[in-house]
């Protein structure tokens, strides 16, 4: 359970690329009492993918309202069904970021979701996603544009840094010490076993309670990407990893 003692009831947000880590945040989220996460509304409605139940709400109820309007209906929903606390997962990538902009317009709270580069690239060549995806500079340019991208929303909003590793080594820890530290939220997650019904993301990070040491198996990428990653990207993420024990 989350006892929420802000002065209205909050809609965060929650972005990350591909392989972050934000179904895990999501399912966490998913798993209080008095708050949900709906995950990729806006993503599933552009593309007309069969909706997903979260609680009580379908990403269905969404295909008649203009895609960059989900978030207010979404805190229109907290309110009536009086949650503690709504929220909204989208997934960012480069030539998609009309997913996410409406998110950052409208969230109360942004989560950022950080993951160590060479294993996030290795976990994206672990998929059947296109050849893109296992193109080292395409990686490398998704993950520059979701760090510039969230360094702007730094300025304007709360914002909170959310990295795959802590997460996965210390738990609901680290994520309740994250929210402690910026004092967005007063309260504590608990986790708990909840059916997400999300049948995208990592299987093993389906189930809330699920939440494991991070894949660092880079076998499936050679020296060359390793390289060109560490070079572009592990300054980012050595800064992020730091800030955020």
């Amino acid at each position: 359970m989350l006892l929420v003692t802000a002065k209205r009831q909050p809609l965060i947000g929650i972005i990350g690329i591909p392989r972050s880590g934000t179904t895990i945040l999501s399912n966490v989220l998913n798993s209080c009492d008095n708050g949900y996460c709906v995950v990729e509304p806006i993503w599933a409605t552009l593309c007309g993918v069969q909706a997903k139940q979260f609680k009580t709400i379908k990403t269905g109820c969404f295909s008649t309202v203009p895609y960059t309007e989900i978030p207010n209906r979404l805190r229109k929903i907290t309110v009536a069904l009086n949650y503690g606390f709504g929220a909204i997962k989208e997934t960012f990538r480069k030539h998609q970021q009309y997913c996410v902009k409406p998110i950052t317009d409208k969230a109360d709270i942004l989560l950022c979701c950080y993951r160590e580069p060479i294993a996030n690239f290795a976990s994206w060549k672990r998929t059947n996603w296109g050849n893109e995806y296992d193109n080292p500079a395409f990686f490398i340019q998704n993950y520059l544009e979701f760090h510039r991208f969230c360094l702007q929303q730094f300025t304007v909003k709360p914002v909170v840094a959310i990295v795959h590793e802590n997460l996965c080594i210390q738990k609901i820890l680290y994520f309740n010490n994250c929210f402690k530290q910026y004092g967005h939220i007063d309260g504590e997650f608990l986790l708990k076993g909840v059916d997400s019904n999300y049948s995208m993301g990592d299987g093993r990070a389906a189930n809330s309670t699920n939440i494991t040491p991070s894949n660092k198996e880079v076998g499936n990428i050679n020296k060359q990407e390793i390289d060109a990653i560490r070079r572009s990207l592990s300054g980012i993420y050595n800064k992020f990893q730091k800030e955020c024990l």
